[in-house]
């Protein structure tokens, strides 16, 4: 297994939070069933975001309108702000305290 690899520090927290870069080995199906997991949900919210979106805009949209990376983005931000993880907290909430 190689070492970690630290991305520079994100000036917008405060904190000490890094994400470290690990690689799940293949027959390591707990950790990819997590990452499996996290794809899964931000699709599923990805996904309400959408429709909702078409449905107030009363047409239909594509993934390949300009508004698609923003909504991702988006979608992700939600997650993370949102989700209540292990100890009653959001991943928000690890990080600003």
């Amino acid at each position: 297994m190689s070492k970690p690899t630290y991305p520079p520090r994100n000036d917008r927290f405060t904190g000490s939070a890094r994400t470290v870069l690990t690689h799940a080995a293949r027959s390591d199906s707990k950790r990819n069933g997590q990452a499996e997991k996290a794809v899964q949900s931000i699709e599923e919210i990805l996904r309400t975001l959408f429709i909702d979106l078409e449905q107030r805009c009363g047409e239909e949209l594509s993934v390949h309108d300009c508004f698609f990376p923003w909504l991702l983005e988006h979608a992700c931000d939600l997650m993370n702000r949102f989700k209540v993880r292990k100890g009653n907290k959001t991943a928000w909430e690890y990080l600003t305290g």
